[in-house]
């Protein structure tokens, strides 16, 4: 199946994620995405992936409210494998505007045990993150598997 990884040799132990953590199944998504657990999941039972298809018609659209404002740590889980994307379009919505980044899905998730950041944002009480990841130009296959949001501290008022 062009490399895609079918079978996974050996599952490593999950870590436990603090914060706020979403799993992919609430995510929104355009086009059709791939339900699989041969990589082995962070957050729920198994990930997505785009098939290596259609691409930039494909996203999936992590939305939350924050009952916190402050700064947060925000981490994209996915499963990483040779045959994914090396320049994943991740755009982030927070208060300081619009923030559109890549992110290689070639490196392993865990970087020292924890997942990979994508950035410290600030958000809002009550204001609607978002945090979208897009196929478009993607060079391999693009995988999600949930959010993390990591609050910060010292939060400054």
């Amino acid at each position: 199946m062009d490399g895609q990884v079918l079978k996974s040799r050996k599952q490593k132990a999950t870590p436990k994620l603090s914060g706020i953590v979403i799993d992919d199944a609430v995510a929104e998504f355009t086009g059709e995405w791939l339900t699989s657990n041969a990589a082995g999941s962070l957050s729920g039972s198994n990930y997505r992936h785009d098939g290596n298809s259609d691409r930039g018609k494909k996203t999936a659209t992590f939305q939350l409210k924050l009952n916190q404002a402050g700064r947060y740590d925000v981490r994209l889980l996915y499963s990483s494998h040779a045959n994914r994307a090396s320049n994943v379009r991740v755009t982030i919505h927070s208060a300081e505007g619009v923030t559109t980044l890549k992110l290689n899905q070639r490196l392993p998730v865990l970087k020292n045990g924890e997942p990979r950041s994508l950035g410290q944002f600030s958000f809002k009480s009550g204001q609607t993150a978002s945090v979208t990841l897009s196929n478009q130009g993607a060079d391999g296959y693009v995988s999600i598997d949930g959010l993390q949001l990591l609050r910060l501290t010292p939060v400054a008022p």
